[in-house]
């Protein structure tokens, strides 16, 4: 896989792939450490690395939900509240720049912020999905071995 610049030069499905290649550990232990390293230097938040292999408990006291789409979330999270994008592919909520530069809350506000909400949850949806069709595939492809295996010793 083609390591990338920056963050924002990977699409989330690219980004996504990265982290199932960093998880399943298909490459030497030399390329597997030079993925890490590069997800910690791109990724940009102070937690770098630790959000693969040291996740925090969600909002809802759970370590994890998923691995790939914790991770797509909390980055794409941390970002948004940055003003900024995470992805190639991802779209700033215009709401979110107006929220994040008032202090006094109105309905407006509040409609915004369960908007952004549900932004955020709507892109976990998007990201277990994501991570479903990779695992899949990756399922796909062993059992494919496995008939092609067993069949050469018959």
């Amino acid at each position: 896989m083609e390591l990338k610049q920056a963050l924002k030069d990977y699409t989330q499905q690219e980004f996504s792939t990265l982290l199932s290649q960093i998880w399943t550990v298909r490459t030497d232990k030399a390329q597997h450490d030079k993925m890490i390293r590069h997800f910690d230097e791109i990724v940009d938040l102070s937690e770098g690395a630790d959000l693969l292999f040291y996740p925090k408990a969600d909002d809802f006291g759970n370590t994890f939900y998923s691995g790939i789409d914790r991770v797509i979330s909390h980055i794409r999270t941390a970002y948004y509240q940055q003003g900024k994008t995470a992805f190639k592919d991802d779209i700033l909520p215009e709401a979110l720049s107006r929220a994040s530069r008032t202090t006094s809350f109105n309905a407006q506000d509040h409609a915004i912020k369960k908007a952004l909400q549900a932004e955020v949850k709507s892109q976990k949806i998007i990201s277990r999905v994501n991570e479903t069709l990779i695992l899949t595939q990756e399922a796909l492809d062993h059992f494919e071995r496995l008939l092609k295996t067993a069949l050469q010793t018959f």
